[in-house]
C-alpha cells in the first residue's frame, strides 16, 4: 500500500530533567521510545495519498489549534485536543499565528488574514510583482502585518487601511522570518544566509545589524531578550547571545534543520532526516555540553512546538500522541481526522 503518512504527534514534556540527570538513564529512555515506536505500540491515523506531506505548522495557544500546511495547498485547522479537524484555509505559501488571527499567503502573491473562530476573511494583501511569500509577521499591539517575499523586501501593512506603511529591502533572496520585536524593531531571516536586526523607518543607506552571517540558507529564527536561534541547512544551530554578542554554532542533525521552538530555558529542533532533538539554554554556555536527546519519529519532520505538558510534531507521517517522559511510557494516543474537505 503507497500510502502517504503525516504525523502530527502530542508528547508529555519531562520538566525534571537538567544538568545533573543521570545521562544514561536519559539513553535508556530514548531506546525505550523507539522500541516502542518500531513495535507500533500507538495508534496509526494514515491520511489518503492525495494530501501529500505537511510542510509547515503553527500552534496558536490561544485558541489550542494547530494550523497545517499539506502538499495539496490548504491549512488544516486542527483540535489540539479532541485532534479533529474544523476547517481548512486556501494556502500554498507562507503562514503565520497570532492569537485568534491566521495569515495565509498564496502563489499569485496574495496574504489573506482570517480570524479562524468565525472562520471568515478579514482583510487581504497583495504582492502581485513578487509572488513567493514566506517570512509573516502579525503585530495586533500596533495593528500591522509584515510581509517579505522573494525579492528580499518586506512590506509593512497597517491592517484596517491595508495601505503600506514602510517598505524595507534587506536581503538578496527569500525572507523566510519576519518578526517586529517591539515599536519598529524588526528581526528578519533569509535564505541569502543572514538573520538581521534593524530599525523598520530607517532610511534606504542605513544597514540593519547582522547578527547571523553564515554559510548556509537559514530556515527558521526563533528569540527572546537574551538568546537568538537559527535553524540552518546541513542540520545547523546558530545561537547568538544577544548581551555579549556572542555566536556559537552546533551540529544538531544530519539534514535540514527546519523546525524549532525554544521557550527562554529549553530547545526542541526538527529536522529533515526525521529526527526530534531536545536541549537546554543553559547547556549550551557549558565548557562541557551534554549531548542532546534525540528521537527518529518519521522520514522527515517539519516543524515542532511545545508547551509545560504537550508536544506537536508535523513530518511525513499523522498521530497525535502523548508521551510522559517521566516512565518512557505512551500515555494515550488521539489519532487527527483529517479530511480532504468540510462539511457542514
Amino acid at each position: 500500500m503507497n500510502a502517504v503518512w503525516k504525523v502530527l504527534f502530542c508528547c508529555k514534556w519531562n520538566p525534571d530533567v537538567s544538568n545533573s540527570h543521570d545521562w544514561l538513564e536519559l539513553y535508556r529512555i530514548r531506546t525505550s521510545i523507539e522500541n516502542r515506536w518500531k513495535r507500533g505500540e500507538h495508534q496509526h491515523f494514515i491520511s489518503p495519498d492525495h494530501l501529500g506531506k505537511i510542510l509547515t505548522m503553527r500552534v496558536s495557544t490561544i485558541t489550542d489549534r494547530v494550523f497545517a500546511r499539506f502538499e495539496d495547498s490548504l491549512v488544516r485547522e486542527i483540535n489540539l485536543e479532541t485532534g479533529k479537524q474544523e476547517y481548512q484555509y486556501p494556502c500554498n505559501m507562507g503562514i503565520a499565528i497570532q492569537g485568534k488571527y491566521l495569515a495565509t499567503a498564496q502563489s499569485t502573491g496574495e496574504v489573506s488574514l482570517w480570524d479562524v473562530d468565525a472562520h471568515s476573511c478579514v482583510a487581504t494583501f497583495s504582492r502581485p510583482s513578487h509572488k513567493k511569500v514566506y517570512g509573516i509577521h502579525i503585530d495586533l499591539d500596533q495593528n500591522r502585518i509584515a510581509i517579505g517575499g522573494k525579492d528580499g523586501a518586506i512590506l509593512v501593512h497597517d491592517i484596517e487601511t491595508k495601505k503600506v506603511l514602510t517598505e524595507f529591502a534587506w536581503h538578496d533572496d527569500l525572507v523566510v522570518q519576519t518578526h517586529i520585536e517591539e515599536q519598529n524593531t524588526v528581526i528578519t531571516g533569509g535564505l541569502d544566509r543572514q538573520v538581521l536586526m534593524g530599525d523598520m523607518r530607517s532610511p534606504s543607506d542605513v544597514k540593519p545589524i547582522y547578527i547571523i552571517r553564515q554559510q548556509t540558507p537559514i530556515h527558521v529564527v526563533r528569540f527572546d531578550a537574551k538568546t537568538l536561534l537559527a535553524g540552518c541547512a546541513l542540520g545547523a544551530l546558530w545561537v547568538h547571545d544577544r548581551r555579549m554578542q556572542r555566536t556559537w554554532t552546533y551540529k544538531m542533525h544530519a539534514r535540514n534543520l527546519v523546525g524549532l521552538h525554544f521557550d527562554g530555558k529549553k530547545i526542541a529542533t526538527a529536522s529533515g532526516d526525521g529526527t526530534i532533538g531536545f536541549q537546554y539554554v543553559q547547556n549550551l554556555y557549558a565548557e562541557s555540553i551534554p549531548p542532546p536527546m534525540y528521537y527518529q519519529i518519521a522520514r522527515n519532520s517539519t516543524g515542532i512546538w511545545f508547551d509545560d505538558d504537550r508536544m506537536v510534531v508535523g513530518a511525513s507521517n499523522v498521530h497525535l500522541l502523548r508521551f510522559d517522559g517521566k516512565d518512557s511510557q505512551w500515555e494515550q494516543s488521539v489519532p487527527f481526522e483529517i479530511r480532504q474537505t468540510v462539511t457542514s
